[in-house]
């Protein structure tokens, strides 16, 4: 079952259960616990964004909303974590909700956002003061997730000026409190985005070093961004190269992908825009013998004297006219999206665009490898505790009830046979029939919980053991040095870390290695390893074999 419908289901079952309740004699001691799990049913998924200064981050943040975030009122402050969530400021004038260390919240302007700004020991002093920023966007991708913009671990506040280096060296505070920030938020996190730029002059060791930041594979994926600056490198060329290192980092990372943010934004506007069109149509007009030599340099294409005036002009295209094809534009995306709109049918151009920026790839990655686990885990959690709250009511009320409804006869009894006044008799037996049910009522009761109970553990069998697996590959992180680097790779896959690696479905291959798996079990004494292995012969077992 996918998320989507795991959460549909949980929220059905919640809600009939809801129902039975506010029909119950419990309606005040459970109903708001269960309303308090319907709302986690809905909670957006939480992607951490960490990224070393001037690797992209922001354009990578800017493909990720559909739209520049920078426009709302947040450029990039340079000592504050930043939640981006769903909704609307309660007042244009004060866009941004400010959470202090103390716990007070307060919405404030975008001159306070200025504030925040600079590498002064002011600055410092009141960012240290900050828990978060929180900004409010009516962007759907926000209802579903909520993103979190970090400074990271040694990333903006190692790179302040000389002034602010000297107050960070004499208190160290802010970075303290970073690097606690950005641990807890990784640890937390659905999932953690770790971006580093590809420059030219970037070693193995640096790129490998960029990436490594105390995160786990469990939850973390790497993105290299940037991949535009470099010239003739097919997307091909880079998947390669950021699977080499993705098999350096395999404990840090999930995987690595190759971005490029900023083309993929690009063709997106240009395509909303109608000027994808309009770029190919002017440009064709370009013998193909000569494209490439006056079209590739900046220089050229966008030169302003006689010769090249000249030039272009034979083709229709004047400075003011080249100048607005290009502007607003990197050289270098620019270049990228002008030669594929050249060479291939607008659509086909298009389509060989988002590919190559990887934003597509990676969205899905997120999707697959994270969000949906998380989704589902989150709902196996909120089913469990449905599951604890109907026991309780079957093992402590409903015996209540059992009790009073067996005596219910007899307290009507012996009030009928007292030899009080009449108007208190009646009292008191219009007292014990309002406040005590019949046999009938309680059995009712009782056979509608035990009804709720089964739908709930069929719920729990539809999630496949996935909080199992999750617990399975936490351990296995932990405890790789147990294993051959061959084991190692059979059980992450198997419990589901890789999305895009199929499972097997061999009868006689099953079933060897859960003979295997066995008698590992019985070769081993670390609790931890019996119960890894445990999981992986339960795992086989559940595999559609051919």
């Amino acid at each position: 079952m996918d998320s989507t419908n795991v959460i549909e289901a949980t929220k059905s079952l919640i809600h009939n259960i809801l129902d039975v309740i506010e029909r119950s004699p419990w309606r005040d001691t459970y109903s708001e616990r269960i309303r308090v799990l319907a709302e986690r049913a809905d909670y957006p998924c939480e992607l951490a964004i960490v990224g070393q200064v001037k690797a992209g981050k922001s354009s990578f943040l800017n493909a990720l909303l559909g739209e520049d975030y920078a426009l709302v009122g947040t450029t990039e402050t340079t000592a504050t974590i930043n939640f981006f969530k769903y909704g609307l400021p309660k007042d244009p004038q004060h866009p941004v909700k400010v959470v202090w260390d103390d716990g007070k919240e307060e919405w404030q302007t975008r001159e306070f956002l200025d504030s925040l700004q600079g590498n002064s020991a002011d600055v410092l002093e009141k960012a240290q003061k900050i828990d978060h920023l929180e900004y409010y966007l009516q962007n759907s991708i926000l209802q579903n997730i909520t993103l979190v913009d970090t400074p990271g671990t040694n990333a903006l506040v190692g790179e302040h000026n000389e002034r602010a280096t000297e107050y960070i060296a004499t208190s160290g505070k802010l970075r303290e409190k970073h690097h606690e920030q950005s641990v807890n938020l990784k640890n937390k996190a659905d999932a953690v985005v770790v971006i580093t730029g590809r420059v030219p002059n970037m070693s193995t060791s640096e790129i490998v070093a960029s990436f490594s930041q105390e995160t786990s594979a469990f939850n973390a994926i790497g993105v290299m961004t940037k991949i535009d600056i470099e010239d003739g490198t097919t997307a091909t060329d880079w998947q390669r190269r950021c699977t080499e290192f993705s098999a350096m980092l395999r404990q840090q990372l999930n995987s690595i992908v190759p971005v490029s943010a900023q083309v993929f934004r690009a063709v997106k506007k240009l395509d909303s825009s109608g000027k994808l069109e309009e770029i190919a149509s002017c440009l064709r007009a370009i013998p193909s013998d000569e494209f490439e030599e006056v079209c590739k340099s900046r220089e050229t294409f966008l030169g302003n004297d006689s010769d090249i005036n000249e030039y272009f002009s034979q083709y229709g295209l004047s400075y003011a006219q080249r100048k607005a094809l290009a502007e607003n534009l990197d050289w270098m995306v620019f270049y990228k999206i002008a030669s594929e709109l050249y060479s291939h049918p607008v659509e086909v151009a298009k389509k060989n665009l988002i590919d190559y920026s990887g934003m597509e790839r990676m969205n899905d990655l997120l999707e697959q490898q994270f969000f949906n686990r998380s989704r589902i885990i989150r709902c196996t959690k909120i089913a469990a505790d449905l599951h604890k709250m109907l026991d309780e009511i079957i093992n402590r009320r409903i015996y209540s009830l059992r009790r009073d409804a067996n005596n219910r006869q007899e307290y009507l009894r012996i009030i009928s046979q007292s030899n009080v006044d009449e108007w208190l008799k009646n009292d008191f037996e219009n007292f014990i029939k309002d406040n005590i049910c019949t046999k009938e009522q309680y059995q009712g009761y009782e056979n509608k919980i035990l009804d709720l109970i089964q739908k709930v553990e069929n719920l729990q069998q539809s999630f496949g053991g996935a909080d199992k697996k999750s617990e399975a590959l936490l351990l296995l992180e932990q405890k790789q040095s147990s294993f051959t680097e061959s084991e190692f790779e059979e059980l992450e896959t198997l419990f589901g870390k890789y999305a895009d690696k199929p499972q097997p479905t061999d009868r006689k291959y099953i079933a060897s290695r859960q003979a295997f798996w066995r008698g590992k079990k019985a070769s081993t004494s670390n609790n931890e390893v019996k119960r890894i292995i445990e999981f992986a012969v339960y795992s086989y077992g559940t595999i559609n074999f051919k």
